[in-house]
């Protein structure tokens, strides 16, 4: 993965919601997984472009990392 990379935001509360999003960054060093100690994980950072009256703080969300850049532009909401 590498910063500025396009994504889709899915909103966990709203599944009806989908935004384009982009990396904006990624912690430096991995944490030790649970389940081996060949597996790290790493926290990232994704901007939304657009927004919405329920787009809020704390909401949790999936992310879909394209790596292609095919995520299409602007944000959509059903």
């Amino acid at each position: 993965m590498k910063i500025g990379e396009k994504a889709l935001v899915h909103l966990d509360a709203y599944t009806d919601m989908v935004f384009t999003g982009q990396l904006e960054s990624i912690d430096p060093m991995g944490m030790p997984g649970d389940f081996s100690p060949k597996l790290r994980h790493f926290s990232a950072t994704f901007s939304i472009q657009g927004h919405d009256p329920r787009l809020m703080p704390d909401l949790s969300a999936a992310v879909d990392v394209d790596p292609a850049g095919a995520a299409s532009a602007g944000s959509t909401s059903k």
